[in-house]
This record gives C-alpha cells, sequence and structure tokens, in this order.
C-alpha cells in the first residue's frame, strides 16, 4: 500500500463498517461464527472466521414440554394429546414403592379414594419382558373367537356400544355405531392390526373371572376357553401374592375380573367410567390418560344415560368440545398420567377416564377389584344415585319420560299429572315418593321441618342431572346413509303433465289403466309430482286397487 489513496481507503474501511454494521457473536456448540447485522440490509447472514471449521451452528429448540411434564413421563416423540390444553390440569401422583420413605405415604392415598401411580411394582414386571403381540399369538387359542373393535383410520377412536340397548326404534337408537365390533381370532386380530392402514383395531376382553364360590383373597379363576400354556404364564408371572397385600391393607375386596387390551398406535378410548374400582397394569407400551372426578360428571362432562347404547360414556368430544352444547365444560379440568410398563394407576369408581396409546404395540391389564370394606366417596353418590333414578322412573313412565319426571319432581309439580282415581296414578304417586326417599337416604338433605331448604337441594340435584341429558342423540347419526335397495332402483323421468294433471292429480288416474299410458322397457310408468317412477305392473295394478278402494 505505497499509494497514498488506497492507504487511505484501507484506514477508513474500519469507521465504514462500524457505522453501518453491527458485529455480534454468537456461542454455537462445536462452531466459531460472527453474525453480521446490517441496518440496510435486514436482519444479517453468517460470516465463517479465518481459521474456523466449517461446521453447521446447532440451535438449541425450545422444549416442547416443561420441566415437569418431562418428569412426569412425556416426551416429545410421543403424538400430540388428543384433548385440549385447557383440560390439563396437574399430575397424578407418583410414588415408587422400592424406597421406603414413600411406601406408606402411597398406601395412605390410596385409602382416601385418589388417582394415584405406583411405579417400582412387581405386579405385572415379568410379563413386561415377554409379552407382545408374537408372543400372545403363540399363547392365546387358535379357534377361540373375540370381539375386536373396529374404527377407520382418520378417527381412530374406540367405543364400545351396547348391542343389547341398541334396539332398532327405541329411543337412543344409532343407526350406525363409531366402532364396529368385529368377531376374530387372536392371530387374526394381530394379522390385522400389522397390516390394516385404512382401519384400525383394538382387542378388549376378560381372560380371567371370578367364580361363584370364590374364597376371599384368591385370584379369579381363567375363563375356559384359554389353553393352559396361558393360564399357567398368568398364574406365575403375576404377582398375586403383591396384591393379596394390597387388598388387606386398602381394604379392596378380591379381583372379579381381569381384562387383557392390546391397542394400536395414537388410539383413542374417549373417557368413560366405570362404577367399581380398578388396577390398570401396563405391560408394554404407554398410555397418556386425562382423568376426571366424579363431581364434575353433571358440571362438564355429561354422561351418556343409562338406557344408551353408549352408556358410561361422555358425550362431550374433548378434543373439540362443542361449548354452544355443552356450556359447563369449560369449567372442566383433569389429572394427567403418563402410564409406562410396570406402572400400576389406580383408578377410582366413577371416574372418567381419556386414555391415548402412545406405542405401537400397547398391552395392559385391568384388575376390576370389589368394594370391601371401603366407604363410598361422597363426590361419586350422584352420579350412583343418577343411574338408580333413570332405571325406576324408566320402569314406571319409560325412557323417554325419564327426563320429564324429574324436572315435575325437582320443581314439586308431579301433583297435576296424577290421577289418584286410577291405578296408572297410584303407581306415579309411590314412584315420586321412592324418588324423594332415596333422594334424602343418600344425600342427607335437611330435616323435613326445612321444606324450603328441601325443595332448594332437590332442585338443583334433579336439574343439573337433566341439563343437557336424557335427549335423543341426533348427531350420533348425522353420517349415516340409508342403504339403497338395489332390486327396485328408481329412474328419473321428465314431468310432461299439464297444469290441470299437476293440480288434479286423481281426475286423471284413468290413464294409467288405458293403453296410452307410457311404458318403458315393458314397464308402466306412473306419474309423481316432479319425478316419472318406473315400477312392475303388479305393483301398479295394486296400488290402482288400493286407490279405488280408499275412493269407494
Amino acid at each position: 500500500m505505497s499509494d497514498p489513496a488506497q492507504l487511505n481507503n484501507a484506514l477508513a474501511l474500519p469507521q465504514v463498517l462500524a457505522s453501518q454494521t453491527q458485529v455480534t457473536s454468537d456461542r454455537y456448540i462445536g462452531s466459531a461464527c460472527a453474525v453480521v447485522r446490517s441496518k440496510d440490509r435486514g436482519k444479517g447472514r453468517v460470516v465463517q472466521r479465518k481459521g474456523a471449521r466449517s461446521q453447521a451452528p446447532v440451535v438449541a429448540k425450545a422444549p416442547l414440554y416443561s420441566h415437569l411434564d418431562i418428569e412426569n413421563g412425556e416426551c416429545t416423540h410421543y403424538p400430540v394429546p388428543r384433548f385440549l390444553p385447557r383440560l390439563a390440569g396437574e399430575w397424578v401422583e407418583a410414588k415408587a414403592l422400592n424406597q421406603a420413605t414413600q411406601h406408606q405415604q402411597a398406601y395412605a392415598q390410596l385409602c382416601t379414594g385418589s388417582p394415584i401411580k405406583l411405579t417400582g411394582t412387581p405386579l405385572v414386571l415379568s410379563l413386561s419382558q415377554t409379552w407382545g403381540l408374537d408372543h400372545l399369538v403363540k399363547l392365546m387359542p387358535q379357534d377361540q373367537g373375540w370381539s375386536v373393535l373396529c374404527s377407520a383410520q382418520k378417527h381412530n377412536l374406540f367405543i364400545e356400544t351396547d348391542l343389547d340397548k341398541n334396539v332398532f326404534g327405541s329411543y337412543y337408537h344409532i343407526r350406525e355405531p363409531q366402532s364396529q365390533q368385529l368377531h376374530m381370532t387372536f392371530a387374526e386380530y394381530a394379522q390385522c392390526a400389522k397390516t390394516w392402514t385404512t382401519k384400525k383395531v383394538l382387542f378388549k376382553n376378560t381372560i380371567m373371572q371370578s367364580q361363584q364360590q370364590q374364597e376371599e383373597g384368591n385370584m379369579p379363576a381363567p375363563v375356559a376357553c384359554l389353553p393352559a400354556a396361558l393360564c399357567q404364564e398368568l398364574q406365575s408371572n403375576v404377582r398375586w401374592d403383591w396384591l393379596k397385600a394390597l387388598q388387606n391393607l386398602v381394604r379392596f375386596d378380591s379381583a372379579t375380573q381381569v381384562t387383557l387390551q392390546a391397542a394400536p398406535f395414537d388410539s383413542l378410548m374417549p373417557a368413560q367410567y366405570q362404577p367399581h374400582e380398578r388396577l390398570l397394569a401396563q405391560v408394554t407400551g404407554c398410555q397418556r390418560i386425562l382423568l376426571f372426578p366424579p363431581n364434575q360428571a353433571f358440571h362438564g362432562m355429561y354422561p351418556y344415560p343409562v338406557h344408551h347404547p353408549c352408556d358410561t360414556y361422555s358425550m362431550v368430544d374433548l378434543e373439540n368440545p362443542d361449548v354452544g352444547q355443552w356450556p359447563h365444560n369449560i369449567h372442566a379440568k383433569g389429572l394427567r398420567c403418563i402410564v409406562k410398563p410396570g406402572d400400576v394407576l389406580y383408578l377410582p369408581a366413577y371416574w372418567f377416564v381419556h386414555a391415548q396409546q402412545l406405542e405401537t404395540v400397547n398391552i395392559g391389564l385391568t384388575f376390576h377389584m370389589g368394594m370391601g370394606l371401603r366407604a363410598r366417596p361422597p363426590a361419586c353418590i350422584p352420579l350412583q344415585l343418577s343411574r338408580h333414578l333413570e332405571c325406576r322412573l324408566a320402569n314406571v313412565e319409560g325412557v323417554a319420560n325419564v327426563r320429564h319426571w324429574l324436572h315435575l319432581i325437582g320443581y314439586c309439580e308431579e301433583q297435576d299429572w296424577i290421577d289418584l282415581s286410577t291405578v296408572k296414578g297410584y303407581r306415579r304417586i309411590v314412584m315420586c315418593q321412592e324418588v324423594r326417599d332415596e333422594l334424602e337416604i343418600n344425600l342427607a338433605l335437611p330435616e323435613c321441618g326445612q321444606q324450603d331448604n328441601q325443595d332448594e337441594e332437590w332442585q338443583r340435584i334433579l336439574v343439573a342431572m337433566c341439563d343437557g341429558r336424557l335427549l335423543p342423540t341426533p348427531w350420533l347419526n348425522k353420517d349415516f346413509r340409508e342403504p339403497l335397495y338395489l332390486t327396485d332402483t328408481t329412474t328419473q323421468m321428465e314431468d310432461v303433465r299439464s297444469a290441470e294433471e299437476c293440480k288434479y292429480p286423481q281426475l286423471f288416474r284413468h290413464k294409467l289403466k288405458g293403453t296410452d299410458s307410457a311404458r318403458v322397457d315393458g314397464r308402466q310408468v306412473i306419474p309423481c309430482m316432479s319425478s316419472l317412477l318406473i315400477c312392475n305392473r303388479r305393483h301398479v295394478q295394486n296400488l290402482f286397487r288400493q286407490t279405488e278402494q280408499f275412493l269407494q
């Protein structure tokens, strides 16, 4: 740079860069880079420093879950939760039984009737190491058919419909259930679960059932169709001694049945409650579970009526709830839980369980426990009472009138609908008195002297049972299409009738009898108001005969 002009330009270059750009250094893992942000050219670009090895910068991404979520079992490779974020509340408390400090705390919380996740339990630990679909295919009977639920891939949602309640013409009839029930062997189920792409299948059946004269503390007996190899594995690899010790500590009764469940990836079993307590033991795979207490049944969950085919399920779609139809659901809040292999989740009675499967193969055993000497939690009384009252009123007045009579009893207006001079009126007054007696016994209402407070309590409880419930469910049949009668396919033709023929069709019925009637392919044409229907000649003659008899 002997030239003075070049020397001046070189000295002035740093000042120009300092005035037009701002150089900052970002610390990337394993690289040395400088980010040059230009005021004139936007956000800038990454410039490689001299002597640094060329390596793409690694930028740490923000985690999808909080630190508390990850501690409770959430993982980034799990599918997105199939419920709204506003429904997720606190996490279910987890207790490790292999730690002495948490051992007594876990049993104390089990006695309170609150959900709890037990980790480090030996109940199904041996099965977690061996069980899978291929292993179960070898153990399950080859000629025994099982009930399997089938759902479309786009929904991947499984609801057990009670076929005994889904009677054609009934008040809650469902024309086409969302989940179909198939009958196949377990080997066929495993093949369908691996190969089907447009449909998904779920296996959920009882494999052990308690006997009528079962001694207290004994395990339930396997069903008759199970082979000896599977029975031996259930008896030896399930720690029944640990389950019996748990029954003695928390006053459970003996297990009434054991259910085997195998579900596909990202499948959903929507919110459902059971009238008995359960222990969910995860064998393989993982589940994301959302639990709602029974005191939210009539204040956010809206359970189906007792006589509905979807009894014990919630009417609310937690993936996309319709707040206009279910306004109280906006206040619902549930407890979250991630159940992994070896964990045992205690599910109290009448708690709504919304379960999503997170792995490719998810196998679990559910132990249904008896009530035993445990006291009934007060929160589940309204839901349990609602089931009894619906059955009592339906036996006298029918399923369609349950809502009407609950309103009448709640507002003390039943005297206008009772005629004491008839047998039906006597049955109605006995029915109303039984409903009031059951309310007083179960809810510990005020004494009869405080009639005003008693009426207000009846009205609040009975009206809450009817709010958004005990009505037909037409949204379950909105996608149903009537079947086509292939043998009686109709053909529409152009209507060539005059104005008088359209206005007075009875006066021109002689055209259908004469030789001037239109014929297409040997079949006779019947004129209608908007189209012409082609029918068989015998059907037309019967129609003429009925019309003449009616006019005579």
